[in-house]
C-alpha cells in the first residue's frame, strides 16, 4: 500500500521539500544580513564620527580666520578714515558732492564687523 502513493501525496511531498529548501535559504540570508549589519554599523558610525571631528576642526579654523580677516578690514578702514565705499558715477549721476562722515562699525560678539548694520548719514533732496 505504501508503494502505491496516489498523485496527491507525491505533489504534497514535492511541495514540502520545496518549502523546506526555501525556508533554509531564507534563514541563511537572514543570518548573513544580521552579521553584515553587526559589522558595518559600528564601522560606518566610527567613520562618520571621525569625519565630523575633522569638519568641526576645519569649521573652527575658518571661523577664526574670518574673524581675523574682519578685524583686519576694520583696522584698515579706520586707518584710512573710511567706513564704506563711495557710490560710483553712473549715467552722469554722482555722489561726489555728498560728504560721508566716518563712523565706527559695529562689532559682533565674535569680533566680526557688521558692515550692513552700520549707520550712514541720511540722504535728503538737498544732497542729491
Amino acid at each position: 500500500m505504501r508503494e502505491k502513493m496516489n498523485q496527491g501525496d507525491v505533489k504534497l511531498n514535492q511541495e514540502a521539500e520545496r518549502l523546506r529548501k526555501l525556508a533554509v535559504t531564507g534563514v541563511a540570508f537572514s543570518v548573513i544580513a544580521a552579521f553584515v549589519c553587526i559589522l558595518t554599523v559600528p564601522i560606518v558610525y566610527n567613520y562618520v564620527q571621525s569625519l565630523h571631528s575633522v569638519l568641526q576642526n576645519e569649521l573652527d579654523y575658518c571661523k577664526s580666520r574670518s574673524t581675523s580677516l574682519w578685524q583686519q578690514v576694520s583696522r584698515t578702514q579706520r586707518a584710512h578714515g573710511e567706513t564704506r565705499r563711495a557710490k560710483r558715477d553712473y549715467l552722469g549721476y554722482s555722489d561726489a558732492d555728498v560728504e560721508l562722515e566716518p563712523q565706527e562699525p559695529r562689532v559682533h560678539p565674535e569680533g566680526m564687523v557688521l558692515m550692513e548694520q552700520m549707520e550712514y548719514p541720511e540722504r535728503t533732496a538737498a544732497t542729491e
